[in-house]
């Protein structure tokens, strides 16, 4: 899920050796009397590699509110040095709003050196009640990660909350971007701005939320790796063990690479003795054996499906050991909350579909003020006529999707919509969301199965459409 994006990043840097670059940011922190510790060293090289990124990917941060005045000039000289350093070693030339951008980080990233020991204490036990409120609402493992985590979100919270005290706020242009891939992460990171907000007071901006999203995404993605790791052994079975299931078997090596692939025909099933974590089956042998899940592949893999059972074996196993079971996305659609108008105001249609959610009992009472509240704060209408309306935070009572197709397109803050899907999700259902984000994803990217959901006239039309793509 966050892959391209790394790699993007990795193929830009590559090309540079930072030693010589650290050594002279090291020089330039001694020379104007800044401690620093090596952890706030490699801290601030990090932001210097991610600016580099942004200019090369044309992605140039903005920054609005008050002028930065309180970083001391010391902090712009550092800054405004490197830049030029940048300039005259690599060729790159840093913004105007990279350079401020950059003066704040270093200032506020030495200041936790300064930092009094209580303080610091305090705003790391904030932060970890605030991910354990997390955990308990989506079923995450923020609060129990390493210290050096939380100490790293720490050290972006505390610049964050000096930047709201200023009234000052950072554009992230990534932000719709965000919005679209890593929805389910963005849905916690609105969840986080809110206990920042019940906390200290301050309100988050979306762009904001978006770079708090960044860090929680990285964390999330670590633990995907260590589910991945995780999975010790994997039984391919198909109608003769042989053939297909072999070549499967070296391609799921390959990606699992602590796991023992093992590969048997259907007859042998009977005869295991030793259960694995998880099943892989060419042929139909039902969604469990002997309780441990089964997903159904085909006999030739393409990279598309190989990637997609990466991140599903590991969810797979994990849903399993704390016996949930496997939700299909094509079950939370219901024609009961399927509708097709000819027009409509886009909140009014949202606020109609909610209600009826919660008059038949599949949500709380509170999910039409959550999902305005959510809506209402930035937009999920994500272009290509598609709309994804849902609660800022999740708490449903029974798993669901709204479908709306508008026969005539309509608009709202300037974008066009055609097809809106209000989701209503159980709390600790992250998972899905997942999905649901791939599903439009797909809907944006393929012009042909976009047309056909629009052309639906009835349920079952649309059912059979979506049953392709998932």
């Amino acid at each position: 899920m966050f892959v391209k994006p790394v790699m993007a990043y990795r193929k830009i840097l590559d090309q540079f050796d930072t030693t010589d670059m650290e050594n002279y940011l090291e020089k330039l922190l001694i020379s104007n009397g800044i401690v620093f510790s090596d952890e706030i060293l490699d801290n601030l090289i990090i932001h210097l590699k991610l600016s580099i990124f942004r200019v090369n990917s044309h992605n140039i941060i903005k920054i609005s509110g008050l002028a930065m005045s309180y970083i001391e000039d010391k902090f712009y000289s550092i800054a405004f040095k490197l830049a030029e350093w940048l300039k005259d070693e690599w060729n790159i030339a840093l913004p105007r709003e990279e350079i401020i951008y950059l003066a704040a980080h270093i200032s506020a990233k030495t200041s936790e050196m300064a930092l009094a020991k209580d303080k610091k204490e305090r705003l790391i036990l904030d932060l970890i009640e605030m991910l354990s409120i997390i955990d308990d609402e989506f079923l995450t493992n923020f609060s129990s990660s390493s210290s050096k985590w939380i100490e790293g979100l720490a050290m972006h919270l505390s610049p964050l909350l000096n930047r709201l005290y200023f009234n000052i706020h950072l554009e992230n242009p990534l932000i719709d971007e965000l919005s679209l891939k890593y929805t389910n992460v963005i849905v916690i990171a609105f969840r986080f701005g809110e206990l920042i907000t019940e906390r200290y007071g301050f309100s988050l901006t979306k762009d904001e939320v978006g770079f708090i999203a960044l860090h929680l995404a990285a964390f999330l993605e670590e633990e995907r790796l260590k589910s991945i790791n995780s999975v010790k052994r994997l039984i391919v079975v198909c109608a003769t063990g042989g053939g297909s299931a072999n070549l499967i078997r070296l391609k799921l090596e390959k990606y699992f690479p602590q796991a023992t692939v093992l590969t048997i025909s259907n007859s042998r099933l009977a005869y295991i003795e030793d259960n694995p974590d998880l099943f892989f089956s060419t042929i139909p042998i039902g969604n469990q054996i002997n309780g441990v899940p089964v997903i159904e592949i085909k006999d030739f893999l393409n990279d598309r499906e190989l990637m997609k059972i990466i991140d599903q074996a590991p969810l797979e196993v994990s849903r399993n050991n704390v016996d949930k079971r496997l939700l299909s996305l094509k079950s939370l659609f219901d024609p009961i909350f399927f509708q097709v108008l000819p027009e409509g105001e886009y909140l009014d249609i949202i606020r109609t579909q909610s209600k009826k959610m919660i008059e038949e009992g599949v949500a709380e009472e509170d999910f039409l003020n959550l999902v305005m509240e959510r809506e209402l704060a930035s937009s999920t209408i994500y272009g290509k006529g598609i709309a994804g309306p849902h609660p800022i935070r999740l708490n449903a009572k029974k798993d669901s999707i709204g479908i709306t197709m508008l026969k005539n397109p309509i608009f709202f803050d300037g974008k066009e919509i055609r097809f809106i899907m209000l989701i209503n999700l159980k709390k600790g259902h992250l998972f899905i969301h997942k999905e649901i984000s791939k599903l439009i994803m797909n809907l944006m990217s393929n012009d042909r199965d976009r047309d056909l959901v629009f052309e639906c006239n009835d349920f079952s039309m649309f059912l059979k459409i979506i049953e392709k793509m998932i």
